[in-house]
């Protein structure tokens, strides 16, 4: 596995991730202007949980609650 053969691409990896998530958030909006997407990174920061979680599996229902009080605000 090259993260684990080289540490300094864990720190690249991070650094990049909340910049290519406002570039890819840049290119959406247009595209979708009634959807809500949060201006924040909803990644995780943490490299061991961003590669091995499955953060990406949440229920649908409280992403739908959270997404309606976030879009109220």
């Amino acid at each position: 596995m090259e993260l684990q053969e080289s540490p300094s691409l864990n720190n690249f990896i991070l650094d990049i991730l909340v910049q290519s998530y406002a570039t890819g958030l840049e290119n959406v909006q247009d595209s979708y202007p009634d959807s809500y997407f949060s201006h924040v990174c909803p990644f995780p920061r943490d490299i061991e949980e961003l590669l091995n979680n499955r953060f990406w599996e949440v229920n649908s229902r409280e992403w739908e609650m959270g997404n309606t009080q976030q879009s109220l605000v």
